[in-house]
């Protein structure tokens, strides 16, 4: 027989988190099994919170404040970390605490905020083999913080899909190849086995529709004022689902179970997020991908946008090749083995080290580091384009 938990639901804007999260985890009965805890907030971009790209620092502020204060957590034994990828390198990271406000948290408490890509790993039996996870998940009570968003090849990144912050970036690389790993949502399923959180948090005061997962033309801030919690990780992102307005049965990762709810009601809460375009693009710049590409690559595609949208030198510019051309491509991910259907020549570039044997056999201009530079990627389009 299944056993159904609770998901809690409850209303709160970033004003009242500090009255209102301690409401929730009583709500569920919350009582954590360890007296060292470690905490997963997604903190994939170095952006402000309020984008709904990230995890609330508020938020998980005041869950070590809970923490401590109802159930006598010592602080020295808090431990909050992300692995993003993008930011792995230790000078990265550090901007990456600094802009997302996650660095007051070492400010206020001494709590580090750690780069999982540095930390102490365990190794894990799983579908394909063995992989190596934080040594945490064995020896803290392990909370995983996601925020509701939509993602562009997972469909949606919830509490499941955070999890993927825990991997070595060789794993992460890996989960995008499917003649290493299973697809990206096999994937994704199968490390929910092996990692399993005792407590979930989702954020939702902030949340993000549209092409996800961080910030660029074709996503959108969505601001509910909702934090859900529970201690099933799959019934936690089903709820979730829910209130996205989305199938869970066309979530290829998440499986459809039966969950209650407690706090507001489901259907009070319910709405429609916008979906994931099929390709992420600005004006007349193209982004070809698919499961293939990695974070790290799209996470210098969204920065590149961003850079081009707002500097204002380089938007001049890219209004002028907006003129000059009607589609100006780029591809990203390893499983390309020919040009995109609609890309010519002269007007297509390849991107990140999976992309260098399409770029050669095909004489096409490669930004081929891995992870490629978003401002590399800026710089091969000019020169290549405005002549």
């Amino acid at each position: 027989m299944v056993n159904i938990l609770t998901v809690g639901i409850i209303k709160s804007s970033l004003k009242e988190v500090d009255v209102k999260l301690p409401e929730l985890l009583e709500l569920i009965k919350y009582k954590p099994k360890k007296k060292k805890i470690f905490i997963k907030p997604n903190v994939v971009d170095a952006i402000n919170a309020k984008s709904g790209v990230i995890a609330l620092p508020q938020l998980v502020d005041e869950l070590i404040n809970y923490l401590i204060k109802k159930h006598d957590i010592s602080k020295e034994d808090i431990v909050v970390g992300e692995g993003t990828g993008y930011f792995n390198e230790d000078k990265h990271f550090e901007r990456l605490a600094k802009e997302s406000g996650y660095i007051k948290l070492e400010k206020k408490y001494g709590i580090k905020f750690e780069n999982l890509q540095n930390t102490e790993r365990v190794t894990k039996k799983w579908k394909y083999g063995e992989i190596e996870l934080p040594k945490y998940l064995d020896t803290h009570e392990y909370i995983n913080i996601p925020v509701m968003k939509t993602h562009m090849q997972a469909t949606v990144t919830l509490a499941m899909k955070n999890q993927k912050g825990l991997l070595l970036l060789k794993d992460k690389r890996n989960f995008h190849r499917s003649s290493t790993y299973g697809s990206l949502h096999d994937s994704i399923y199968e490390l929910s086995k092996v990692a399993i959180p005792d407590l979930v948090v989702t954020s939702a005061i902030f949340a993000l529709e549209g092409t996800g997962p961080t910030l660029n033309a074709q996503s959108k801030t969505k601001k509910l004022d909702l934090i859900l919690a529970g201690t099933d990780m799959i019934e936690v992102d089903n709820v979730s689902c829910e209130i996205m307005g989305l199938d869970v049965e066309k979530i290829k990762h998440i499986p459809k179970v039966k969950f209650s709810t407690i706090g507001v009601p489901l259907e009070a809460v319910k709405t429609k997020f916008a979906e994931a375009d099929p390709f992420l693009k600005v004006r007349n710049l193209y982004v070809n991908q698919s499961d293939a590409a990695c974070t790290l690559c799209t996470m210098s595609i969204s920065r590149m946008f961003r850079k081009i949208l707002f500097v204002e030198d380089l938007r001049k510019k890219f209004e002028e090749l907006n003129k000059i051309y009607d589609r100006i491509d780029l591809v990203i991910g390893s499983d390309f083995e020919e040009l995109p259907a609609n890309a010519k020549i002269g007007q297509i570039f390849c991107v990140g080290a999976c992309t260098s044997k399409l770029a050669k056999n095909n004489d096409v201009p490669i930004v081929k580091d891995c992870p490629p530079n978003h401002n590399d990627i800026i710089k091969l389009i000019l020169e290549h384009t405005l002549k």
